[in-house]
């Protein structure tokens, strides 16, 4: 379902882009055809240029600003390497490289061109923190993104807007254009067209990038067969719980890393949106926070509860969505809901 309505939603920008771009080339005659043309390809150029160089940008990024160092499957704990060699070996796909950084927010990301030369980056707090189950759940939904062609696809997705505001700029050259007065009109009204579709375009994108991380989840549910296991990696996470486990340590090392850390938490929030959610919640309470830590008392139940109601039902959370690259956490919680009673 969700690779047919992502696949289909992308068709459907490109024949707009195709169309709008085709009653350019007519209004604007042979000399703004050529202009048209000659602009695209090279912006299309461009951005194809940094889809084939970006993997090896982000290979030295990584490795020099954040001591990423890059190890073999092998050397990943053996509960990890045979998963990914499972998962690679029946798709007769090359294994990926693997990162490893020494930083203790549990987070994993992935990059590269296509399956054949994927990156999986993987924290060492994601190794220390979750459990075997929930670790290779993440994994997987990490692998899911490298067999679904995520890189491609976004990067033919993150084209339409750019594509579509260049058709704006160049008709509104032409407005401006003496050569173009016989259909000045026309092209205006294009511009205005055009450039209410290139924004609505960004938010369609948006939408795009939280269908793949569904399609993603999904691949993880099912070839674990444990959805509740990325269900738990994302309410330990997703919702802020870690932060208030790492400040009972934060006095005894100094200032504890995972306050410290840069990198997002599995792609949902960083650790200052986690924490002021937690915050918010839990009123501050010292009580609720020790039985977060200590994983029990039923306030922590209530608090992530009103957290997850909130993000499925109040209409502001769905306002806020619209900006984001990844679903709500309990949305994503409640789809791998439906497929643990599916299975």
């Amino acid at each position: 379902m969700f690779a047919f309505l992502s696949s289909s939603i992308l068709l459907i920008l490109y024949f707009v882009v195709f169309i709008l771009s085709s009653t350019l080339l007519y209004l604007s005659g042979l000399e703004g055809g050529f202009a048209l043309s000659i602009s695209m390809l090279i912006t299309i150029g461009f951005i194809m240029l940094q889809f084939f160089l970006s993997p090896f940008i982000y290979d030295l990024m990584l490795r020099f600003m954040y001591r990423c160092n890059f190890v073999t499957v092998d050397e990943l704990p053996s509960y990890l390497s045979e998963y990914i060699k499972k998962l690679f070996s029946e798709r007769n796909v090359k294994f990926p490289r693997i990162g490893i950084i020494e930083d203790m927010t549990p987070t994993a990301f992935t990059y590269g061109n296509f399956p054949s030369n994927a990156r999986i980056v993987i924290s060492r707090g994601l190794l220390e923190i979750m459990d075997e189950e929930e670790a290779k759940a993440v994994i997987a939904h990490e692998c899911g993104h490298i067999f679904h062609y995520d890189f491609v696809f976004m990067t033919l997705a993150a084209m339409i807007p750019v594509i579509l505001y260049y058709v704006y700029r160049i008709a509104m050259h032409f407005v401006r254009s003496s050569s173009s007065r016989r259909n000045g009109g026309a092209i205006v009204i294009l511009a205005i067209v055009t450039y209410i579709i290139y924004i609505i375009s960004e938010y369609v994108i948006l939408y795009l990038s939280r269908l793949r991380e569904y399609y993603a989840d999904s691949f993880a549910a099912y070839s674990t067969m444990n959805p509740n296991a990325l269900a738990t990696a994302l309410v330990k996470v997703g919702y802020g719980l870690l932060n208030f486990g790492a400040r009972s340590s934060e006095q005894e090392d100094g200032g504890n890393q995972f306050y410290r850390s840069p990198f997002r938490v599995l792609g949902l929030m960083d650790y200052k949106q986690a924490k002021n959610v937690s915050l918010a919640v839990l009123n501050s309470n010292v009580a609720a926070i020790e039985a977060v830590v200590e994983n029990v008392g039923n306030r922590v139940i209530d608090a992530i509860g009103k957290v997850m109601l909130w993000d499925l039902f109040n209409p502001w959370a769905s306002i806020l969505e619209l900006s984001s690259t990844h679903p709500l956490i309990a949305k994503r919680i409640r789809n791998l809901s439906r497929i643990a009673k599916e299975l």
